[in-house]
């Protein structure tokens, strides 16, 4: 879950298994960071990372009964459907009513309400268009299992400067530079009534609605104003010149990774 902090914005684990993996992961970090083990050392951790969790942590991807456990599947179909479900039942359309508006037949929605399909990226952009939100209140991403999803945010994290760490306590994965900064900040704001990234025409009527119609590309400047700032580097002369990297008074630029933008990426 997004959470703030004056520092730099971060996510929080809201499982035991997620908790300790970024535990097991920080502390990696930091080894790295050290130079107590290697790149390869770090990366092959990353590799083979695996770890026990219950699927009654889950319940939105196991179905537990007293006999048994399972995975729910389609996944992805099922998500789908009850999104589409949700929203075409909130602005009073029927199947015939959002078919027509979305450029398609009654059978096509009837199958995505049942499971049986999803559409294409085309169809979906109508869908979304028709419903008045972004693709991304309709598209759901599989990972299969925790442990994927651990290694999903081994990703995310390289790709976007966060970092794992454990401060005052409480394990995290934060931002390292301005990369997810935005976004984090105004996803908390959002669940605490603060709507922002929608285009200024648009009305949100509260939270689930908001995660409907963010728009990544139209996220704006958050109210909130950035931790970071552009680090300078000082030519022989005197001069200044813009390094392309930035830097914070808690993650001041670091020169042994500016190759990797002023800090050790996960």
């Amino acid at each position: 879950m997004p959470a703030y902090d004056e520092r730099f914005a971060y996510l929080r684990p809201t499982s035991d298994f997620m908790s300790e993996a970024l535990h097991k992961w920080a502390v990696q970090y930091h080894l790295l960071k050290e130079e107590d083990i290697d790149l390869n050392w770090y990366e092959e951790w990353k590799d083979e990372f695996n770890a026990e969790y219950s699927e009654r942590d889950f319940p939105l991807r196991y179905r537990v009964t007293p006999e048994e456990v399972e995975p729910i599947e389609p996944w992805m179909n099922i998500q789908f459907a009850a999104a589409l479900q949700r929203l075409r039942k909130k602005h009073d359309l029927t199947q015939d009513d959002l078919a027509l508006a979305a450029n398609t037949t009654k059978s096509t929605i009837r199958s995505y309400e049942q499971k049986k399909r999803l559409p294409k990226d085309s169809q979906l952009a109508d869908l979304a268009d028709a419903l008045g939100v972004t693709k991304g209140a309709l598209t759901f991403f599989d990972f299969g299992s925790p442990v994927q999803a651990v290694h999903v945010l081994f990703q995310i994290a390289n790709t976007y400067g966060m970092i794992p760490d454990e401060i005052d306590g409480q394990v995290m994965l934060r931002t390292a530079c301005r990369g997810m900064e935005r976004y984090i900040d105004q996803w908390e704001l959002a669940q605490n009534g603060t709507f922002e990234g929608v285009a200024w025409d648009v009305e949100v009527t509260d939270y689930q609605d908001w995660k409907d119609k963010y728009d990544f590309n139209y996220s704006g400047q958050s109210s909130r104003q950035s931790r970071y700032s552009i680090h300078w580097d000082k030519r022989p002369n005197g001069d200044l010149i813009d390094s392309g990297a930035l830097e914070s008074k808690y993650d001041p630029f670091d020169e042994h990774h500016r190759a990797q933008g002023g800090f050790l990426r996960a």
